[in-house]
This record gives C-alpha cells, structure tokens and sequence, in this order.
C-alpha cells in the first residue's frame, strides 16, 4: 500500500459495514441466488427482461444522449434487499447519431469505488468511443448517487450484504440492459470497469449466454484483499463485525458452513487412518502435500488446519475441537468476510490450475483453522 493511499484514507472518513454482516434471512437468500447465478442454464431460465423507461434525450451534432430507468430485476429474485429509490435501476446512454459499420456496438461501462455519476465515465470513456461509432451505457450502481440510502455516508455500505446485494443486483440488471438492446437492434456488445467496475463486468460477462467482450481494467478475481489487506482494510469496522459475529450463532453454525469451499480434490487424503487421526497428527508439523495427493510434493505448514470448520460435503472430518482461543477471534472474522467476498469465483478457483505458489494459497483457505 502507497504513502499516498494511506494519507489520502487517512483524511477520507469513510467505514465500511458498520451495522454488521446484514439480517441472517437476506445472507441465506443470497447464498441460495449464488447457486443459480453460477449455474448459466439455471440462470438463463430466469426472467430478467425490464420495462425500460426513458426520462430524458438530448441531443447535438455528434452524438444521441438518452437517460432512462427501470425496476431492477433483483428485486422480484431477492424481496426487500433493494429499498426505496435503490429498487430503480438507472443509466445514461451515448449514441453517435451516424454508425460507421451495419454494426451497432455497445459498450457498458461500469463504475468503481466512489463514482457516483455519469461524468467521468461519459467524458473519459464514452465520448472517446463516439469517435469510433460505438455507443456506450453508463450503468448507476446500487447504491451510489440516487439510489444510495438516505442514511448511508458517501459510498460506505452499511452491511456485508450490501456488497453482495450490489453484485447480484447489476449482474441482473446489465443482463436486462443488454436484453433490450438487441430488442432495439444494437449489437454486438462489450463490458468494461475499472478496478471495482472491472470485477462487476466479469462477472457480467460470465453470465450471459452469447458472445461478448471483457475489458476489465486494475481488476482481479476477487475483491477480498482490498478489504483485508489493501487500502480498504483500515475501513472496514471489525469490531462490530467480531461483535455480531459471536453474539449471534447464527452466523457460525447456519451461514459460515453454507459458504465454506469444499476441498479441492488433491488435497484429499486417500488414506481413511490418516483422515481418522488428522487432528492429532497435524496439531503442530509440518507436512508435504504429497501426503494427500502423489502427485504433489511441495511442503506446506498445516499446523493450523489441526481444527477446522464442519464441512458440507464430508469430504474431510475434523475429529475434535479445541476451545476457542482469543488470538483465532480476528482471523476468524476477516475469513469469513474474505469467503463471502470470495463466494462469485470459488467454482473457478477450484476448477482452475495451480502454480507451486498458488497451492499454498490454496491450502490455506481451503482448510480454515478455527472451530
């Protein structure tokens, strides 16, 4: 992190979830939405086609400029998670009045942290593209700018599940958006983001059934470490995260095992006497991967896997628990918000290859240490 990221967050007040993790009844709703947004045939069976209304036109020279607004899709998927002026999804469209092809290109643009309007997207992005006869769609996110909650503060959400709420909210609504442009007639389309904006059209992009281009810009496949490690983390509000964590059990017992990633395949063990003593044996030494699977040999630390969470699958049985110690308390906290954050791409993360360095990764968070 730069001298400069830590200067300017410094004098930027800004918290990040500082009501807690969300109603438990939303985290499990979301959870289940994940399973059908990861599963495209699951997915294209939903209806997300929208009611577009258009509120504003204007127009010069060069260019077509349109503002319109409908229901987001989220809304009948997930009841109640989007509130008021959040359930409108809205968007500024650019149109060069002359196309220089039989084609009619679109490119969405999504916003990143703290980008509340079309303006700079509109001016940097969007006008650029006029030039080479491609259109745009500035997408508002939830909450941000009108749809941002009376009592939220800049971009701070106020829960984890607003995060999660963003997401599924514009996976629907940029899928409704693109649905109703080849209804008009345009095409063929692209995604593009910077930083947050370029993580949300991935995701976008992973969804919908056609050809498509992905230009994610400053992104990565996952957001966890912006949180936890990067310039976010000082924002983040863990102790009232820790607080609601261990006040309410509901977060340990029901949601923390809905979203732990099952263990990937080569880090199974083949040997039932092995898998029987594995808390034992693993309380504090070192061991190589090649134990679990042949085929790697790379020496991973593993003594903090000696207890771990209960697993969904059963693929791997802790046989004892240790009491709860207090130095596990944070870590265990900011895992369970890194594997939320970490919910959209943990089927391909577990799909994907491994570099030597990626499997001690891997093996970390596959196998978390705490009760």
């Amino acid at each position: 992190m730069s001298t400069f990221d830590k200067i300017y967050r410094s004098v930027v007040p800004i918290k990040f979830f500082s009501e807690g993790w969300g109603a438990p009844d939303t985290l499990i709703r979301l959870i289940e939405n994940m399973k059908v947004v990861t599963n495209r045939d699951k997915y294209c069976s939903v209806n997300i086609s929208a009611d577009v209304h258009i509120e504003k036109k204007t127009e010069n020279n060069r260019t077509i400029q349109i503002e319109g607004s409908f229901m987001s899709p989220f809304d009948s998927v997930i009841s109640n998670a989007l509130k008021g002026d959040n359930r409108i999804a809205r968007f500024q469209m650019i149109i060069p009045k002359k196309w220089p092809t039989n084609y009619r290109a679109v490119c969405v643009h999504f916003s990143g942290t703290g980008d509340h309007n079309y303006y700079r997207r509109r001016i940097f992005l969007a006008n650029n593209l006029i030039k080479d006869g491609i259109a745009s769609i500035i997408l508002m996110n939830p909450f941000y700018s009108k749809r941002k909650p009376d009592d939220q503060q800049g971009s701070s959400l106020k829960f984890v599940s607003d995060l999660f709420i963003m997401g599924g909210a514009l996976i629907m609504e940029c899928s409704a958006l693109l649905e109703w442009c080849e209804r008009n007639g345009y095409g063929p389309f692209a995604l593009h983001g910077i930083s947050m904006g370029g993580y949300m059209s991935s995701l976008c992009a992973t969804v919908w059934p056609k050809p498509i281009s992905l230009i994610p810009c400053l992104s990565w496949t996952s957001a966890s470490c912006v949180f936890l490690e990067g310039i976010l983390s000082n924002t983040v509000d863990w102790p009232v995260l820790t607080k609601q964590y261990y006040s309410d059990s509901v977060y340990s017992d029901v949601i923390r095992p809905q979203i732990q990633p099952p263990i990937p395949e080569f880090y199974k063990t083949t040997d039932e006497t092995f898998n029987d003593n594995l808390g034992d044996n693993l309380q504090y030494s070192t061991i190589s991967i090649n134990s679990l699977h042949s085929k790697h040999s790379n020496p991973v630390n593993v003594a903090p896997l000696a207890t771990f969470s209960k697993q969904l699958d059963s693929r791997l049985h802790p046989i004892k628990r240790n009491p709860l110690k207090s130095s596990y308390s944070s870590f265990q906290v900011r895992d369970l918000l890194s594997q939320f954050i970490n919910i959209s791409n943990s089927t391909s993360q577990l799909s994907s290859s491994h570099s030597n360095t990626h499997k001690f990764t891997i093996a970390q968070k596959f196998l978390p240490s705490f009760i």
